[in-house]
């Protein structure tokens, strides 16, 4: 689950991203949030990860230096199968 909340106008200040990795040096974002959302979101990665011995999922949150508001983040889940 999740809420962003979003302090100004879309596209000007705050976002928030869902990003992989394979090597956890370059980064390819999966989701974005720019508006006021909350609730469960469900995201596949198994185009972005197939047949990847390691990943990495992060959850990147920016206010551009405008102390914006905020986004949580609650019971992440990953499922995966070999």
């Amino acid at each position: 689950m999740h809420r962003f909340s979003q302090y100004t106008t879309v596209d000007e200040g705050d976002f928030a991203y869902v990003e992989v990795s394979t090597d956890a040096t370059s980064w390819t974002p999966v989701a974005e949030m720019g508006e006021t959302t909350f609730g469960t979101r469900v995201l596949n990665l198994s185009s972005e990860l197939a047949g990847e011995p390691e990943a990495w999922i992060r959850f990147r949150y920016t206010d551009s230096g405008l102390w914006c508001w905020y986004w949580a983040v609650d019971s992440v889940e990953v499922l995966g199968h070999n």
